[in-house]
């Protein structure tokens, strides 16, 4: 997951879907791009879910550049934190939308800031699931509907203080028993890069407990 407050290039994961919940649709010629566009880096097998995760750092006036790279990167589902949307500025969302998509949302209600989207093509049911968190941690959770497959987005704010990372440790133990098959992303300020940090060897050793794999090594911003 993105581990910066600066907005990260999208990233992207692949995961197997059943026959029946593959999109149908016409796919057009994608655009030329440079060889280090992390968009061109996989290939996407016609069995794949393709989705991707943008720290947006405000929806408001970037929706129709939302809409363009769903539509130009071909996304199944894309993920958003940091929106900084209110229960007022669902048209940014709704505009971020291409045809035959829908959105889920969850709103930071307390304060500015925050706010977490889930965009996705109205053909992939996807099922809001309901897990106990803190204000110190937002969390959307859903569930493709006829698998096992759970997906959750959360995003923990800054600063990292012993509370919040005990909080997140809370939150992976109670999502990993309550669902088999999960693709955990999102923002969570933890420094990866600095493996040597404290809250960096806790989280990869309990990821590891919980049989979770960290899919992204690299920079991400």
């Amino acid at each position: 997951p993105p581990l910066s407050p600066f907005t990260p290039p999208p990233t992207r994961f692949l995961t197997p879907i059943p026959r029946h919940l593959r999109p149908t649709h016409t796919s057009s010629p994608t655009p030329t791009k440079p060889s280090h566009n992390p968009w061109t880096s996989l290939p996407v097998p016609s069995t794949a879910l393709n989705i991707a995760l943008l720290n947006i750092r405000s929806l408001k006036y970037k929706d129709h550049h939302i809409h363009d790279i769903i539509s130009s990167h071909n996304l199944d589902i894309l993920f958003l934190t940091e929106t900084w949307l209110s229960d007022s500025d669902l048209a940014y969302l709704h505009n971020s939308c291409p045809p035959h998509y829908s959105y889920l949302f969850q709103n930071r209600p307390s304060r500015r800031g925050g706010g977490l989207a889930i965009i996705h093509r109205s053909s992939i049911t996807l099922l809001r699931q309901v897990i106990s968190t803190t204000s110190l941690l937002e969390s959307l959770i859903c569930k493709i509907k006829h698998t096992d497959l759970t997906l959750c987005l959360c995003y923990l704010p800054p600063p990292l203080t012993l509370l919040t990372y005990n909080t997140l440790a809370t939150f992976l133990a109670s999502i990993s028993t309550a669902s088999k098959d999960i693709i955990l992303l999102g923002d969570l300020n933890i420094p990866f890069n600095n493996p040597f940090h404290p809250y960096t060897t806790e989280l990869t050793q309990l990821l590891s407990d919980l049989s979770l794999k960290q899919h992204i090594n690299t920079p991400t911003h």
